[in-house]
């Protein structure tokens, strides 16, 4: 009882093999046997008129044939271990046959399946037998075929089936992009100017310097968007496919890339002046460290008021470059 419902429940994680697979591994196995048995043949005739100059007769070339069938069946199915019950052409169709009761196939096994009862409905019948054997798995639910029931086999796929993807990652809340180089540098450089401030002991104007640091980096990151959109269609790309189709007479495909063109000139602008207002405005901060060092050493309050101020105002040039910038890629 055990036993069968392991048996059992290793069948359900086996897939049938569908009717593609076993006709592909027929043909295949077809084509070796047929060449295999051309060759015995001429050898055997060969030797035949060697010795007794008589050649081979016809009941003698169909056993022959039938002989070398079966040893190949019965050479390539009997294998040990994950082998077992396929053929050269079944392994390379990804299926293999098994008994219902999951014990490995035998030479008697596979004589009677492959040779006594194929050959049967084959030369048996004329040929008929061996078409509606070759077809009924289609109609059969458990997919077998007209050779499987006498022997209490049936044919699995061996093929695993690919393995299930990974989920993707949920990215970290508020993490940053990874931002280019020539918009980094910039931001690298704010972040150095704060922590000197920092070290300067004056509390009031590093707040104000780690806010406009912090507007900086949100600011670089919406023109990140800029930089990777020209990197994916850069302009010169664009204006050399317009070079090549100059004379075509493709035009709904010139005017939209017409189109196209304005539109990356046009971030590309957008991101050059971002640029050059980013650079203006580290250069600026750091002019107002210099002048905190200066302020620091006189202890001169309204001076240290002025230099809040001017961050503030340094400030709100970055937010408005930012909303710039959005509206450009948008």
């Amino acid at each position: 009882m055990a036993y069968s419902c392991l048996m059992a429940s290793k069948e359900q994680r086996t897939k049938r093999a569908g009717w593609g697979p076993r006709v592909g591994a027929a043909l295949l196995d077809g084509l070796i046997v047929w060449g295999i048995i051309l060759v015995v043949l001429f050898v055997a005739a060969m030797l035949s008129w060697t010795t007794s100059n008589g050649g081979l007769h016809g009941w003698s070339s169909l056993l022959l044939s039938l002989g070398t069938a079966g040893v190949y069946y019965v050479a390539t199915m009997t294998r040990s271990g994950e082998r077992n019950g396929q053929t050269l052409g079944k392994q390379a169709a990804g299926i293999k046959v098994v008994r219902d009761d999951g014990k490995p196939l035998t030479v008697g096994t596979v004589a009677t399946r492959e040779v006594l009862l194929k050959g049967a409905l084959g030369y048996g019948t004329f040929g008929i037998g061996f078409l509606i054997d070759s077809v009924w798995p289609l109609g059969d639910r458990s997919q077998r075929a007209l050779h499987d029931y006498p022997v209490k086999t049936h044919v699995i796929e061996t093929t695993p089936p690919p393995p299930p993807r990974p989920p993707l990652p949920w990215p970290a809340p508020h993490m940053p992009l990874q931002l280019a180089p020539r918009l980094a540098r910039h931001v690298h450089a704010a972040r150095g100017i704060e922590y000197r401030v920092a070290q300067l002991g004056r509390p009031e104007i590093h707040v104000e310097v780690s806010a406009l640091v912090a507007s900086l980096q949100t600011s670089a990151e919406r023109a990140q968007l800029l930089f990777e959109a020209l990197s994916e269609t850069p302009v010169a790309s664009i204006e050399y496919r317009l070079a090549q189709l100059e004379g075509s007479g493709k035009v709904e495909l010139v005017h939209a890339l017409q189109e196209q063109l304005l539109v990356q000139r046009r971030m590309q602008a957008q991101l050059e002046r971002y640029d050059d207002e980013l650079e203006r405005v580290v250069v600026e901060l750091d002019t107002i460290r210099g002048s905190l060092l200066t302020v620091s050493a006189s202890n001169d309050v309204g001076n240290q008021e002025l230099l809040a101020d001017r961050v503030r105002t340094l400030r709100d040039e970055v937010a408005a470059v930012a909303e710039g910038v959005g509206e450009a890629y948008g």
